[in-house]
């Protein structure tokens, strides 16, 4: 459930993360950054990306108004 495969999946991005957190003087913000960024990655593989796909205009607008947050909320 834990191996190694999972864990170097992540590894790349986590520690592209950290480089960017790395300057942050408070330790508890740097790791609530970096998964902050880890979720941000996470959630834009989950959208469709549209410039490869061969999607009308009417169904990206769609896909932007379900969009999580779209509507301005959490």
């Amino acid at each position: 459930m834990f191996g190694e495969e999972g864990v170097e999946a992540v590894h790349s991005a986590m520690m592209r993360a950290a480089q960017l957190c790395q300057t942050m003087k408070n330790p508890q913000g740097s790791l609530q950054a970096i998964k902050r960024h880890l979720e941000a990655i996470r959630s834009a593989t989950l959208i469709p990306h549209v410039k490869n796909v061969g999607v009308s205009e009417k169904k990206r607008q769609s896909f932007a108004a379900a969009a999580p947050g779209a509507d301005g909320g959490p």
